[in-house]
Formats: C-alpha cells, structure tokens, sequence
C-alpha cells in the first residue's frame, strides 16, 4: 500500500501571514520557505526537500513556542525593571 503524502501550501497574499511577518519584520517568502521545506546539508550537496503535513505543523508549533517564549522573557524583563527599587533595601525574616 503506498503512503499518502501531504504537501502544505502557503499563499503570500494570506492575510494571517502578511500581519505575523509585519510584526516580526521578516519577508513572507522567507516564513514559508522555512515552514514548508528542511535544508539537508551533505559533504558534496544540499537538498532542499518539502516538510509533510505533520512536520511543517511540528514547526509552526515550535515556532509559536518559541515566540511565546521570547515574549515572556520581556515581559518579566520589564516588569522586573519597573518593579526594582534604587532605595537599599534590608533583607529580613520576621519582626523587626
């Protein structure tokens, strides 16, 4: 029994894609370049092959991850920032 294969297939003019590469600043066919195929890099070539229906979600999964995780680093970041005092501060356990 042959196995079916599945291709994703992104379109530049998707709405969803236009506004995440704006806010990212990074070209559309970049994002689906790297969404849609893997690089294998041999000693004497390079084969650009295209990522299946599970692997293409498996990286706009960890895309996502890891943007999600980059934005609460800031987030803390600056809540940590606007929360430090510039008064010492003693550091004590119970009554003064």
């Amino acid at each position: 029994m042959k196995k079916k294969i599945l291709i994703i297939y992104l379109q530049l003019n998707d709405k969803h894609l236009k506004i995440f590469c704006t806010l990212i600043g990074v070209d559309p066919e970049v994002v689906i370049n790297k969404l849609t195929h893997r690089k294998i890099i041999s000693r004497n070539e390079v084969i650009i092959k295209p990522l299946n229906v599970f692997e293409a979600q498996t990286a706009r999964d960890a895309l996502a991850k890891h943007i999600y995780a980059e934005l609460f680093n800031w987030i803390v970041m600056i809540a940590n920032k606007a929360l430090r005092c510039t008064q010492p501060v003693a550091h004590f356990i119970g009554k003064i």
